[in-house]
């Protein structure tokens, strides 16, 4: 009786709706689910273009506001509900905190940055607008005076390890001569250091490293934010690392060759801008992707991917997604270390392939030393192996025999 009872006293707002009650009840009893909160996806949005006389650039200002307003018509919240643009330092690094700092943890984010960037000493900088008269002469002065890319993944990691964080960075146009030392690279960024990456992060460079990313001529915006808003409005429920490269090839068909972004993506499993659509997911999850990591020894050496007959240049990154049973080349290289060279068919979704190279001996005589990888022709033979982990396995390959 007292189960009866409560059951009618929970009743009682029926009699206040009954029409909404019996819609609820319908629904319940037909297994609907209802989310009430839908995922709500953050970005930030940083645009810098008035560097001063000589140095400012075109298109950052308009790149920012309409990534802005087209990332809000798709579902997410702007930080400011706007683009902010020509922050100094000071004001860059806040807006970094305070936008990170307002998100739980495990929220999706994105960060894009449009504006002057340059590396030294191996480190990647964003550049922000600098005081009338202020020069960039030193290393020191670039580390003083700019946003180190490797600090914002730290804040990254710090402020939201279980999300999923996502950085579009237009930052490598060319850096003033009259501005910069000469011990700083004038020609782009530098590789990223993916050992210091954070799982769960996406960034992508608008070229490759050590080239110069075209500021846009004749067009309200660069060649990077016109591909990224146009592959937003088609394929932004794909996942990432196929939305980029769309965004990739565009940009390298827009500019004649002469620029072509890369990726480098940490991100397990599917994730898309925007909620996946269902038939893009199976596809990738059916594995007409996968993913091939590819650790080196040096650690510094870069990798490079070409996919015979679907990509028209080469894609650098330590791990990259790639389409299963396509013909891949595979180049490593570093510094003081001969060239290896390598063609791969995949086969598995995760993969991943140890190469240590062989340094260069100046007698012409080959140094002794294990390469755990090896110019195979024909299709790259994989088997798991007992140190096999979550992150993917070894890939052990063979000598064909003669």
């Amino acid at each position: 009786m007292t189960y009866i009872a409560q059951s009618k006293r929970n009743q009682a707002p029926c009699n206040v709706n009954s029409v909404v009650c019996l819609i609820l009840l319908v629904l319940c009893l037909l297994g609907v689910s209802i989310n009430v909160k839908a995922e709500t996806r953050h970005a930030l949005i940083i645009g810098n273009s008035n560097y001063g006389s000589g140095f400012s650039l075109s298109n950052p200002l308009n790149d920012s506001t309409a990534i802005a307003e087209k990332l809000s018509s798709i579902g997410y919240s702007v930080h400011k509900d706007r683009a902010l643009v020509d922050l100094n330092i000071d004001d860059f690094n806040n807006e970094i905190d305070s936008f990170l700092s307002s998100i739980e943890d495990g929220s999706s984010t994105l960060i894009y940055y449009a504006g002057h960037g340059s590396a030294s000493a191996g480190e990647n900088f964003l550049i922000p607008i600098l005081p009338d008269g202020v020069r960039l002469s030193t290393e020191s002065d670039i580390r003083n005076r700019s946003i180190s890319l490797s600090s914002i993944l730290e804040r990254i990691q710090r402020y939201n390890p279980s999300g999923v964080n996502v950085l579009l960075i237009d930052a490598c146009r060319d850096a003033p001569v009259d501005n910069f030392s000469r011990s700083i690279n004038l020609t782009g960024l530098t590789s990223l250091d993916t050992r210091w990456q954070p799982q769960g992060s996406f960034v992508g460079f608008s070229t490759e490293y050590g080239k110069i990313a075209v500021d846009g001529v004749d067009s309200a915006y660069s060649p990077f934010a016109s591909a990224i808003l146009n592959n937003l409005d088609n394929r932004a429920d794909e996942p990432i690392e196929l939305f980029y490269k769309s965004v990739s090839n565009e940009v390298y068909q827009t500019t004649s060759g002469k620029q072509f972004p890369i990726q480098e993506p940490k991100i397990r499993g599917d994730y898309c801008l925007i909620p996946c659509k269902a038939d893009v997911t199976n596809s990738v999850t059916g594995q007409e992707f996968g993913y091939l990591t590819v650790v080196t020894k040096p650690e510094s050496a870069e990798v490079c991917y070409l996919v015979e007959g679907e990509w028209e240049d080469w894609n650098c990154g330590q791990q990259m997604a790639l389409p299963m049973g396509k013909l891949v080349n595979i180049r490593v290289t570093a510094k003081h270390h001969k060239v290896h060279m390598t063609t791969a068919t995949l086969q598995d979704a995760k993969q991943q392939m140890v190469v240590n190279l062989t340094r260069k001996d100046r007698r012409g005589y080959k140094i002794a030393g294990a390469i755990a990888a090896i110019v195979v022709t024909g299709i790259l033979m994989s088997k798991k192996s007992d140190s096999a982990s979550e992150d993917g396995y070894q890939i052990t390959l063979t000598t064909p025999t003669p």
